[in-house]
């Protein structure tokens, strides 16, 4: 076949399967047809092993698919899976599952590649990467004891990053995907992100001895800027270098190369004078080295700053040898590839490696992005697009140009835009839609102008608060311009003349977002969209000025001291919309869908600013690029001030069409629910959060210290409780405390070593700051907050894993004493805890609990005391007690297991689940709920039913 043909093949292939495939039914036919439609094998069968069993443990895995001479082993899911998250019923990922899989194949079969595929795309990870892998470590190394080669073992234990291919992009990349037929086919999977990675990684070689070299001279504390801006310079002519943008590949380097070591500094100011100066304006005599450079503008050489000599001793070994293998190092990376949108977060964390931390910044993915941009507007784009291909052909190139004129002229603004990769990421993806128009317009028309290109990065606006991110994400733009530039030039065919001068690209703006009117930026009639990725902070980690911005933002708002920093965005964005068609999305921490936030920040902003929710992704682990991924979860919302006819949730695998989408990003009417004193029902049982010792330690006893006061005190057994908190009850761990409630200090001195305890706890807490802490030390035998039960109790966690299904809950003896780590209810009945350990309580608590990372926080005001009991007949309240019975009766079965291990979703014995199932269908029941509800139908009803209940509130 030929590439015309393959290429024609690709597109149809992905047009036939683009919005289905299912794991079970689909996958063979799939990749059979792959292999013979566009890479031409007539029999693909027998190239594929489908169904491979391996022993893993004591079980038999399955893998899906295995080539058997390029050795590919592909784990396939279904359409709609998310590649990165982890399954319910394993906890891997697709790509750990397929990894456990490989490491458990003999060596001669062991898989020099994975690929995971849902349908949609294809994440291509190569096992064996010892050329980038070699070139990193010796660069990070040089002239160092660790300068050496990795060894196998060292390359099958690194992290991978995938090669992603979209099927919609198959037509472009199905070259990449040559291996499964010829494993000699590596070139192509050389991805962007790894060639981005090790770039920075020496480049950060590079910022580290020139820092060392800025701090002698003389006088010169306030370097940073200079540094910063000499590094993004450097940046740039790299990639000019290699791009061709200076004619001479590695033209930088051998202009540096050829100066003595002692001038170089110099050579380097004189080349940027050069670059920042019309041909015509430099000087006649101008060094032969200096000539050949082209005039560069766009401000980013204006500024006159000072370089350091670039010699010094590092461990006997003058700097600018170590500086010169790295200028000679570098030439072998091909910097024309640099991704900007991944490469300028990366470099930024080289500029300040304490930003991201301490002002709450984080990397976003440029598949992250698509998750904001494509539901915004790229995707209707596209649909449109596709419309304009399938109308009448006299009407059609009309059309087209009019779309184009269109796309030119939408305006986009990322208020918090850091190294502007959400703008990069945008830009770059309007002109490859304006690629594949002008394509179709060329066909249509048989020429084109000149220069056909409009979309231009004059089209994006940023605001930014660090200097060095403003030159990072204007150079990213530049280099993005330039990428998409030589896309064009392939496309159509031919060269386009105009890449040169570089625009000023005024529209980054280094400001304080939160600080200034963002029409200043931009006026509010010329934006069409809003996109970022605004800092994460939550309100305990706020900086005092950061704390100062929140009250000037929301000034007398009820409770703002419980937001997290990013909210002031959304703020913003809705007094900055007002009255207009501008559409956002932010991709943010997902707890302001959690928890009193949603009230505080949801409740003004949809009420009084008609703040509508049109598309959002419910909380998903955040991705990252950088080697420290942030330990976040992410929610993104789009909104504007007008409602959209569709609105769509996505939820993992799942896309649902909303009728309304909710601050809780629920398909579920608008509610806020707030904290409550008692519970909403009545007649419902009242809920305790357990007791709080604040005593330093003293009066609690691990098993250990426990015997050891009875070997010594056998009479102190009267004085010993056991003690529960959320560990005690889930991990069956052993806890006691010493019970000394009504017991005078007469008689505690009997026993002398736990009066000592008591005095420290006397002390202790005088020296306590808290005035209620001081004044409990008059009782320093007793825990500050007493939770003496006089009959048995249900006892929930108030912290428990994220991945259960169900909370475990159970009955406590009253002789045990609850710590704040549980909350408990006293009193209880079989029948509420039938409820409690429902699907449907389970549901409501998901929604409404606040997050510890993946974990849920049960919250007495907030989860259960709002929460909605239902009113069952006798017959339906038996029956519940009935199955609540049965669920304690299988746990009995098991004595030797932990709640934590029986509630572990990938070992919950069947037995227990089917308890568990036929009492949610009996709470079902009694809630007058279909059996076959959804989790997104129970929470939508109770919110209804919640609704109905506060209405007169």
């Amino acid at each position: 076949m030929t590439d015309s043909e393959q290429a024609k093949a690709a597109e149809n292939f992905s047009r036939e399967w683009r919005g289905r495939g299912d794991e079970e039914s689909d996958y063979q036919i799939f990749w059979l047809t792959l292999l013979r439609d566009v890479f031409g094998i007539e029999k693909p069968e027998n190239l594929l092993k489908f169904q491979k069993h391996v022993q893993i443990d004591e079980h038999i895995g399955k893998i899906d698919i295995m080539t058997l001479k390029s050795k590919v082993l592909i784990e396939q899911k279904s359409f709609g899976v998310n590649l990165l998250e982890p399954s319910p019923s394993t906890g891997l990922t697709p790509y750990e599952q397929a990894k456990r899989y490989a490491d458990n194949l003999p060596p001669s079969m062991s898989p020099r590649w994975i690929i995971t595929c849902n349908f949609s795309e294809f994440q291509i990870y190569d096992r064996q990467e010892p050329f980038l892998k070699y070139i990193v470590e010796n660069v990070q190394n040089f002239g160092t004891r660790k300068h050496k080669i990795f060894s196998y073992e060292e390359i099958m234990e690194s992290k991978f990053q995938p090669v992603v291919i979209e099927l919609k992009n198959l037509a472009e990349d199905y070259k990449k995907l040559t291996f499964l037929i010829d494993s000699k086919q590596q070139e192509h999977l050389l991805p962007e992100l790894k060639v981005s990675d090790a770039a920075v990684k020496s480049l950060k070689v590079l910022y580290d001895k020139f820092q060392v070299e800025y701090k002698k001279i003389p006088q010169f504390t306030e370097y940073l800027d200079d540094l910063n801006t000499l590094m993004v310079r450097l940046v740039y002519c790299f990639y000019a270098s290699d791009s061709r943008i200076f004619k001479e590949k590695n033209q930088l380097l051998n202009y540096l190369q050829s100066y003595p070591e002692k001038i170089r500094n110099q050579a380097l100011i004189n080349l940027f004078s050069v670059l920042d100066c019309e041909k015509n304006s430099r000087n006649e005599n101008l060094d032969d080295n200096l000539k050949n450079f082209p005039y560069l503008n766009g401000g980013l050489f204006a500024e006159k700053i000072k370089i350091p000599e670039l010699t010094s001793d590092i461990n006997n070994i003058t700097a600018m040898t170590a500086n010169e293998e790295i200028l000679n190092d570098f030439k072998r990376f091909n910097w024309r590839v640099i991704n900007p949108t991944i490469f300028g977060s990366m470099f930024e964390s080289i500029l300040n490696p304490e930003l991201q931390r301490n002002q709450g910044m984080h990397y976003t993915s440029p598949e992250n992005i698509h998750k904001v941009i494509d539901n915004l507007f790229l995707d209707d784009l596209y649909k449109i697009f596709g419309r304009i291909k399938r109308s009448r052909i006299k009407n059609r190139l009309n059309f087209l140009q009019k779309f184009q004129d269109k796309i030119a002229d939408l305006k986009f603004l990322d208020p918090a835009c850091g190294s502007g990769n959400f703008l990069t990421e945008t830009y770059k993806s309007l002109r490859e839609l304006e690629n594949k128009i002008l394509q179709e317009i060329e066909k249509l028309s048989g020429e084109l102008p000149e220069n056909p290109v409009k979309v231009s990065i004059q089209q994006f606006f940023g605001i930014e608060k660090f200097s060095y991110g403003v030159a990072i994400a204007k150079t990213a733009l530049w280099i993005a311009e330039h990428q998409m530039l030589q896309e064009t030039q392939k496309v159509i065919g031919r060269d386009i003349e105009g890449y040169l001068p570089l625009g000023k690209n005024e529209n980054i703006h280094c400001a304080n977002a939160l600080q200034i009117d963002w029409e200043s930026v931009v006026k509010k009639f010329e934006v069409n969209y809003i996109i970022g990725n605004p800092p994460f902070r939550g309100k305990s980690e706020m900086t005092k000025e950061q704390k100062s911005e929140m009250r000037i933002i929301f000034d007398s708002w009820q409770g703002m001291g419980n937001l997290d920093y990013v909210t002031a965005w959304y703020k913003k964005a809705a007094e900055f919309i007002q009255h207009s068609k501008i559409q956002c999305a932010f991709l943010s921490t997902a707890s302001i869908t959690q928890g009193e936030q949603v009230r505080i920040l949801w409740k003004p902003l949809v009420e009084d600013f008609k703040i509508n929710f049109n598309f959002a992704y419910r909380t998903f682990k955040w991705q990252s690029e950088s080697e420290n991924i942030a330990a976040v979860y992410c929610v993104i919302i789009g909104f504007a001030n007008f409602e959209q006819k569709e609105k769509i949730i996505f939820d993992g695998d799942n896309k649902i069409f909303a009728e309304n989408i909710n601050g809780y990003l629920q398909d579920a009417p608008d509610i806020y629910v707030e904290k409550r004193q008692f519970p909403l029902n009545e007649n419902a049982p009242k809920m305790i959060a357990g007791g709080k010792p604040v005593e330093n330690g003293q009066l609690l006893l691990s098993e250990d210290k426990k015997n050891y006061l009875l070997e010594i005190y056998p009479d102190s057994k009267k004085f010993i409780r056991p003690l529960i908190g959320g560990d005690e009850f889930l991990y069956g761990k052993q806890r006691f405390c010493l019970w000394l409630k009504d017991v005078s200090l007469e008689e505690i001195k009997k026993f002398p070593k736990i009066y000592e305890r008591v005095e420290k706890v006397r002390q202790w807490r005088l020296q306590s700051t808290k005035p209620a802490t001081q004044k409990d030390a008059n009782r320093p035998n007793e825990f500050q907050e007493i939770r003496d039960q006089k009959s048995n109790y249900i006892v929930i966690p108030e912290t428990s894993s994220g991945f259960r299904k169900y909370i475990p809950i159970g009955f406590i003896d009253s002789k045990v004493i609850p710590t704040n780590a549980v909350r408990f209810i006293p009193n209880a009945t079989l029948y509420h805890f039938g409820i409690l350990e429902s699907s449907v309580h389970m549901e409501w608590m998901k929604i409404f609990a606040g997050y510890l990372g993946t974990s849920y926080r049960y919250s007495v005001s907030v989860v259960y005391n709002n929460f909605v009991w239902c009113k069952p007949t006798a017959e339906q309240k038996n029956k519940i007690e009935q199955t609540a019975q049965k669920i304690l009766d299988v746990r009995k079965n098991y004595p030797n297991s932990t709640l934590a291990a029986l509630y572990n979703e990938s070992t919950m014995p069947d037995d227990l689940r089917q308890a568990h199932e036929e009492n949610d269908l009996a709470v079902l029941d009694a809630y007058g709920f279909n059996k076959n509800f959804t989790e997104e139908e129970i929470v939508s009803a109770l919110m209804i039913l919640y609704k109905n209940l506060t209405s007169s509130e």
